[in-house]
């Protein structure tokens, strides 16, 4: 009767080891997660502060999401923050981008705008249109104006904050057409580019 008592102590006991076992390593995992993603949302931060500065920074960015990769080869965690864009009535959201590797160290970034291209922006929707339809000789039948980050145009390297203009040569609503792109500084009214394109759905 004692041995099996003292069995059934060490059956119990091996079982709180596994357990307790089991739950410092995956405090342990946790912890390190946790850490590393400390290390990259610091690094995030400090990016984005030495483009745009500290205030900046606060005023307008926002964390979205810290996620990891399964496939480590590409990359192993992204940094994802909202990034709210204002000029008079008109407000806009775009997202801002990190990839790290597993150091882990930036291998990429994106929307990330430097010191000449922050706001208060100088143009606003109304006169990007304005400047933009001085530019298009073809007739449209809707314009679209939006601020997007672009990284090229016509294969040449932009990465900045435009307005971009579409006029729509064709209903917008239609199976297929025609539309003119515009993209212009918000800040000192430049047109960095044009772009046509067409479009077809199924």
């Amino acid at each position: 009767m004692t041995l099996q008592i003292d069995n059934h102590k060490k059956l119990f006991f091996m079982a709180f080891l596994i357990i307790l076992i089991g739950c410092i390593g995956t405090w342990i995992y946790i912890e390190k997660q946790n850490r590393e993603e400390n290390i990259v949302v610091s690094k995030a931060e400090a990016y984005i502060i030495d483009n745009c500065g500290v205030d900046y920074y606060e005023k307008y960015f926002r964390i979205k999401s810290v996620q990891r990769n399964n496939n480590k080869d590409e990359w192993a965690i992204s940094v994802i923050y909202n990034y709210d864009l204002e000029i008079g009535n008109y407000t806009t959201q775009e997202e801002v981008s990190f990839l790290f590797n597993s150091n882990p160290d930036i291998i990429s970034s994106r929307g990330i705008p430097d010191k000449n291209n922050v706001m208060p922006f100088n143009i606003s929707k109304e006169q990007a249109i304005k400047i933009a339809t001085n530019q298009t000789i073809k007739d449209y039948v809707q314009i679209e104006a939006q601020i997007q980050y672009k990284e090229k145009i016509m294969q040449k390297s932009v990465n900045k904050y435009l307005w971009t203009i579409v006029f729509y040569h064709t209903s917008n609503q239609n199976s297929g057409g025609e539309a003119t792109f515009i993209y212009i500084d918000p800040n000192i009214g430049q047109i960095e580019g044009m772009e046509e394109a067409v479009w077809v759905t199924t």
